[in-house]
Order: C-alpha cells, then sequence, then structure tokens
C-alpha cells in the first residue's frame, strides 16, 4: 500500500489529503483526520508515502481500519461503531424507553440525567448491549456527539453505522416534538422549537447541551448566583436540603469560570448552622473555621465534604424536619439554641 500526499488550501491552513492505493488495484482519497488503522503502534508511515507495517501486513480488507493515527475518537468507540448497526438494534425498544421520559426541571442537573437516560435506553436497545452515547465529559465546544458516535466516511461500515445512527437520532426528535417532554422546562421548550425539524442528535440533543451547560458554551450561568439557591426553607426536609447541596455541586462541575474553593461548602454549613441540626454540624463549623483563619480561602478544606457530612447527618438520627432557630452565645463552650418560625423567603 502507498500513500502519495497531496494539500488542498483552506482559508485557516492547508489540509493534508492522502492517496490510497491498495493491493487490489482500489484507490480513493482520504484526509489525514480520516486515516484509520488497525493498530496506531502497528503500522508508520515513511518519509516517501509509504506506510511500513510491523508484525502484520495491510491488506485491502483491513480498510485502514478502526483505529486513528490522530483523530477524536477515543479507542473504545470502535466497539460501538461495530454495534452501530439496524440488525442489532431494536428501534421499537428505544422508542418505548423514550416515549414517556420528562425533563423534571430547566436545571443542568436536569439535563445531565436525561443525557444519562438516553444513552442507557439506547444500550437497551442494542442487542449487543455495546451501543452508548459519549460520556458527556468527552465533548466540548468543539467536539459534537456525532464527532464520536458516528465513524468517519472512510470506516469501511460507514453507511452501516450511519442508518443506526439515523434510527436513534429520529427517535430522539420525536421525544423532544412532545409537548410533554419539556412542559416542566421552558427555557428547554423554547430552545427546541426554534430546531424542532432538525436530526435529534446532532442538532437538537447537541444544541440543548451547549445552550445549558457551560463547559460546551452556555453562556448564561452564574455560578455563585446558584450558590445563593442553596437556602434552607421552612418545614424543609433534611433530605431535601442534602439532594440541593448535591445537585447544585454537579452544577458548578460544569461551570466555565473559576470557582473560590469552599464556597458551597461554607454556605452549606451556614444555613445548618441556623437549624435545629445545628448541634450535629457544629464541630466541623468549628474547624472549618479554624482552616479559613489558618489558610484563607484559597486552599480547598479537604477534611469534610458536602457528602461526608450529609452522611453523618443521616447516620446521627439529625432531625428529619428543619426548623429555624437564632443562636445565643452562653459566655462558654458552644452556642446554645433558641427555636423560632418561620424562615425568611
Amino acid at each position: 500500500v502507498s500513500i502519495v500526499e497531496t494539500t488542498l488550501p483552506t482559508i485557516l491552513r492547508r489540509q493534508p489529503i492522502y492517496h490510497i492505493k491498495c493491493a487490489n488495484g482500489q484507490e480513493h482519497d482520504v484526509r489525514h483526520d480520516e486515516l484509520f488503522i488497525p493498530k496506531t503502534d502497528a503500522l508508520t508511515l515513511d518519509e516517501n508515502g509509504v506506510i511500513r507495517s510491523s508484525g502484520s501486513v495491510l491488506s485491502a480488507s483491513d480498510h485502514l481500519d478502526i483505529h486513528a493515527i490522530d483523530g477524536l475518537h477515543p479507542e473504545e468507540f470502535t466497539e460501538v461503531w461495530a454495534n452501530l448497526n439496524p440488525e442489532k438494534f431494536k428501534l421499537h425498544n428505544l422508542k418505548t424507553h423514550l416515549k414517556d421520559f420528562v425533563l423534571k426541571d430547566d436545571s443542568i442537573v436536569s439535563l445531565v440525567n436525561a443525557y444519562d437516560f438516553f444513552s442507557g435506553a439506547i444500550t437497551a436497545a442494542s442487542t449487543t448491549g455495546l451501543v452508548r452515547l459519549p460520556d458527556i465529559s468527552a465533548l466540548t465546544p468543539q467536539i459534537s456527539i456525532r464527532d464520536l458516535l458516528l465513524p468517519p466516511p472512510s470506516y469501511p461500515q460507514f453507511l452501516t453505522a450511519k442508518a443506526c445512527y439515523t434510527n436513534i437520532a429520529s427517535s430522539l426528535a420525536i421525544l423532544f416534538k412532545s409537548d410533554e417532554f419539556a412542559e416542566k422546562a421552558p427555557k428547554t421548550r423554547m430552545s427546541l422549537l426554534a430546531i424542532r425539524n432538525q436530526d435529534g442528535i446532532d442538532q437538537q440533543l447537541n444544541h440543548l447541551l451547549r445552550s445549558r451547560i457551560p463547559t460546551l458554551g452556555a453562556t448564561d450561568f452564574r455560578p455563585y448566583e446558584v450558590i445563593m439557591e442553596l437556602e434552607v426553607k421552612d418545614n424543609m426536609l433534611l433530605l431535601q436540603y442534602i439532594t440541593l447541596a448535591k445537585d447544585i455541586d454537579v452544577q458548578l462541575s460544569f461551570s466555565a469560570h473559576p470557582i473560590e474553593d469552599n464556597t458551597l461548602f461554607s454556605r452549606f454549613l451556614h444555613q445548618l448552622m441556623k437549624t435545629n441540626c445545628h448541634s450535629f454540624v457544629s464541630h466541623v463549623f468549628a474547624e472549618f473555621n479554624k482552616f479559613l483563619k489558618q489558610n484563607g480561602s484559597k486552599k480547598r478544606y479537604r477534611e469534610e465534604s458536602i457528602e461526608t457530612v450529609s452522611q453523618h447527618l443521616l447516620d446521627a438520627g439529625a432531625p428529619s424536619v428543619l426548623t429555624s432557630i437564632t443562636l445565643q452565645h452562653t459566655g462558654r463552650g458552644l452556642p446554645s439554641a433558641r427555636l423560632e418560625h418561620p424562615f425568611s423567603a
């Protein structure tokens, strides 16, 4: 197999194009980022444009298959491509899984959970259980779901994979068009109205992620405003408060802006210190404040976390319903408490 490199001018840079000549006489052109081979270390491209093989011979049947020299695709996704086949996919099962799914709200957590649900539904509809959406952490403003899920045109079973991809995308598009899907998520509903007749994965789902998740391009996320949403309300269940704190923590993990260390944890503890749970967290609160005095707010507090304090509250039998208190210093030891009602909104 010999390769002749040519270049075609583009606005930004010259794009390498390889002309592939196979032993059986087949020829085709491929960009460098579409050049796929069985194993990266098994083959090299020398200065004369000839592929050198180590331990195996690249034949026409290899079709420069499966693994990118410098492409976008993670190696594990070659397994997905091999099973992205309409004959290995039960489309009616996917439609059944998706039929009654609705967004809980417009939050980042709700959208991330929806994405995970879609991926699980796709896996369940795959007869091999090996087809899934790419991990959301692998996506960037430049790399879309389609970039990772669908193989490049040089992949030998590209048309088969594309047919299966199209079926999956169509099923998601049907869900997105339903009135119930975004009934509780008005921002999402407005976003979908502008792209109702587009590809259910590349245009619609990818658009939703990029419009709502800061690390993927959303610009309307205000992390400190989100932190201030962590507030104990009158007769709030302890489990509700813990869930809210954890959801906000997840949202902050997608922030594109730096957040000062300990900000959410500090808010979490200060709110609890105003409740009938204060005695269960007072020791942590004291140690945390001591840490801040010694280190300032630039160093992350690692002795405790929202997760560990929450588990302590549940294990120690803290009150299940939060009520407001006013702390009064007695002159020695820990402050005493007087019950008050209600919480201010």
